[in-house]
């Protein structure tokens, strides 16, 4: 990577304002972080979803779900990776594939996001801090909103808020949402979720237990859940709440 512009040339991949990447008012060596974490992404989800890993092989769903990013990465189409500073502060990242209805607006549009490929990182909501340009009234509404947890807090704009979840894992999430770029979107009926299931098998994160983790795995790695028809997998799924499970895990790793 040019890390005096950001770029990855021969990927035609942009990098921008991530220079306090992934914790705004915390990092330093920005774009370093982006390429630590990006090659990192790259290399376990070919481990991870690979025909065969710890001695199981990966659906071909997967498998074909991550040939599809890896043709996108390595085109010549432009894709963007994008940290913003805490102007929405109600997500962590955000991608715009232009191909799936998850994205927020049409195309992103209302967030002002890069034509897609692309992906916004909320460096500021990342590091779990406080909005930014907080007025008075503003702190005041964090007071009231959560009373005695705050009282030995002082709320400041761009500051650590204990009570927020931080993101623990900025290369898995950066995955999430390139993953996003292949067209998946999340709680689909008739799948398990892939892009959180990859992302909780594939990834170490500190509120997930290893056997968490592996359960995440196993559900990956189960044929059945992603090969037959429709309706086979539908059956298979809901005879074992699978879609509510993997809920249960998604809660777990936000914090909720």
């Amino acid at each position: 990577m040019d890390e005096s512009q950001g770029l990855y040339p021969d990927l035609n991949m942009g990098v921008e304002n991530c220079q306090s990447y992934p914790y705004h008012n915390y990092s330093v060596n920005g774009l370093s972080n982006v390429h630590e974490d990006f090659q990192f992404l790259v290399q376990k989800s070919s481990l991870c979803l690979s025909r065969k890993f710890e001695g199981r092989e990966a659906p071909k769903f997967a498998q074909q779900k991550l040939k599809e990013l890896f043709k996108l990465l390595l085109s010549p189409k432009k894709k963007t990776v994008a940290c913003t500073f805490g102007e929405y502060h109600s997500f962590f990242a955000v991608s715009n594939s232009g191909l799936n209805p998850d994205d927020i607006g049409p195309g992103g549009v209302f967030l002002d996001m890069p034509e897609p490929p692309s992906i916004y990182m909320d460096t500021n909501r990342m590091a779990g801090n406080f909005p930014l340009n907080m007025d008075e009234d503003d702190i005041d509404g964090f007071y009231n909103f959560y009373g005695d947890s705050l009282k030995d807090v002082v709320v400041e704009s761009g500051k650590r808020n204990p009570l927020y979840h931080k993101t623990e894992n900025s290369s898995s999430l950066l995955f999430h949402e390139m993953m996003h770029w292949t067209g998946l979107s999340h709680h689909p009926d008739e799948y398990p979720d892939l892009v959180y299931l990859s992302q909780l098998c594939c990834f170490q994160h500190d509120s997930i237990s290893e056997n968490q983790r592996q359960r995440a795995c196993e559900i990956l790695y189960e044929p059945k859940f992603w090969s037959g028809t429709k309706d086979q997998r539908l059956q298979a799924l809901k005879a074992q709440s699978i879609h509510e499970e993997v809920n249960q895990l998604i809660d777990q790793y936000h914090g909720r």
